[in-house]
C-alpha cells in the first residue's frame, strides 16, 4: 500500500513538473540580490534585522527591500529559511509578523510564489533582497550571504 502512495505521489509530481520537490533535499539557501546592485555582502544580522522587519536601510543608508515567499510557494523553502536564519517554525514567523502588522510597526515581506519569480524581481530591482537554492543562482544575480548553517528544531 505504502509503495502505491509513493508511486502515485510521484507520477503526480512528475506530471506536473515538480520532480525537484522529491529529489532536493536540503537545499542550500543563498541570500542574493541583482549582479548590479552596489549591495556588498551581509552579515547575518543584516539579514535577520531586514527579514524580520528591524530595518529598511543598510548601515550605509541604502535602502534594501526583502522579497520571501508565499506560504504554499513550491518548492517550499520558506520554513526552511526561517527555521535556518532565526530558529522559528512559520507559524512563530507568521504570528510574529501579526503582531507587527497589527502594532502598525511593519510590514513583512512583498512574497513571490516560486524562486523563478524570485529571481525575476531580484534581478529587476537593484536594492532587492531574495533567497534561493544555491543550485539556482547564475550570473544575473550575486550572493550575499551563505545560510548554510544546519536547521535547528525549531521553537514555537
Amino acid at each position: 500500500m505504502n509503495r502505491f502512495i509513493f508511486s502515485a505521489a510521484l507520477s503526480a509530481l512528475v506530471f506536473i513538473g515538480r520532480v525537484d520537490v522529491i529529489f532536493a533535499a536540503n537545499p542550500s539557501l543563498v541570500i542574493i540580490t541583482s549582479a548590479q546592485s552596489t549591495i556588498g555582502d551581509l552579515s547575518r544580522m543584516e539579514v535577520i534585522d531586514i527579514y524580520m522587519g528591524r530595518y529598511k536601510s543598510l548601515k550605509n543608508g541604502e535602502h534594501v527591500t526583502p522579497i520571501d515567499y508565499t506560504p504554499d510557494a513550491i518548492p517550499p523553502l520558506r520554513g526552511l529559511f526561517y527555521k535556518t536564519l532565526v530558529n522559528r517554525s512559520e507559524k512563530a514567523i507568521r504570528l510574529y509578523w501579526s503582531r507587527l502588522v497589527f502594532s502598525a510597526r511593519a510590514q513583512p515581506p512583498q512574497a513571490v510564489t516560486s524562486p523563478e519569480d524570485m529571481l525575476k524581481r531580484v534581478t529587476a530591482n537593484q536594492n532587492v533582497l531574495g533567497y534561493i537554492d544555491e543550485r539556482m543562482v547564475s550570473s544575473s544575480v550575486k550572493v550575499v550571504y551563505r545560510l548554510n548553517e544546519s536547521p535547528k528544531p525549531a521553537s514555537h
